[in-house]
């Protein structure tokens, strides 16, 4: 070896590798086959269920007779809406002031029936006994007595307060009316005689109710006779009594719901 040349160390040559052969060349399945593989494993493995886990119910607190009372009137749905009836029954007192030479004062029983339709309204049927006392005319004396049937109906226009209602009603009244002559000093020989009554009246109501149950009321205006006669004494001639062309009647009642 020649003089200042450097020797090289001697690195063993690496074996050559075999030369690779190409890559085989697959198919890929395509989104439709994808899809189709996909449902056969949601048939075949179902998702598990859930447990079911059953809570128990805490039982209802029955309710008392005097709650079932106080739930007020039943609805009923008509053919246009829903719309509350209730009924209830009662006396009313009366005081009727130009019927007779002196104020009638009587009373009877009544039925009624209130509905909810939109505007409060009630329909009143009653029966009434009425009569004065003994009638100073003169030369002689007089009883009358009158008995009619009545019907009213009325709506609540305006409440001031909760349980306090006004409003307008119309009735209509229909009976008799009887007078008896009474001796005097002057008459001896009396008769007796029995018209019959008519009228139409425009009254004003005012209306509260005591609780759930009692409901009081009062009406009061004038009414319009449709039959008109008078009571008079013939031997002497002596008029005891003609009925006016407008009367005034005073009503107070108190009834109980059904």
């Amino acid at each position: 070896m020649p003089a200042g040349r450097k020797r090289r160390p001697w690195i063993p040559s690496r074996p050559r590798r075999p030369p690779r052969s190409p890559p085989l060349l697959r198919s890929r399945p395509g989104p439709a086959a994808s899809q189709r593989r996909a449902r056969g494993a949601r048939r075949s493995c179902p998702p598990p269920r859930r447990p079911h886990r059953h809570r128990p119910r805490a039982p209802r607190p029955r309710r008392s007779a005097r709650r079932r009372r106080s739930r007020g009137p039943r609805t009923l749905r008509g053919r246009d809406g829903p719309w509350s009836a209730r009924g209830r029954s009662g006396l009313q007192g009366s005081a009727a002031s130009g019927v007779a030479p002196e104020a009638l004062l009587g009373g009877g029983p009544f039925v009624e029936l209130r509905a909810d339709l939109g505007l409060g309204a009630a329909f009143r049927v009653a029966a009434e006994v009425a009569a004065t006392g003994a009638v100073d005319a003169g030369p002689g004396g007089a009883r009358f007595v009158r008995g009619i049937g009545r019907v009213d109906a009325c709506a609540d226009l305006l409440r001031p307060a909760r349980r306090l209602s006004l409003g307008p009603c119309v009735g209509a009244e229909g009976g008799f009316l009887h007078g008896t002559g009474l001796a005097g000093e002057a008459i001896s020989d009396v008769e007796e005689g029995t018209v019959p009554w008519a009228s139409l009246g425009l009254l004003a109501r005012v209306s509260a109710s005591l609780g759930a149950l009692v409901r009081l009321d009062a009406q009061g205006g004038p009414e319009f006779p449709l039959v008109r006669r008078s009571f008079m004494f013939e031997h002497p001639a002596q008029l005891i009594h003609e009925v006016p062309a407008v009367t005034w009647t005073l009503r107070v009642g108190a009834g109980l719901s059904l």
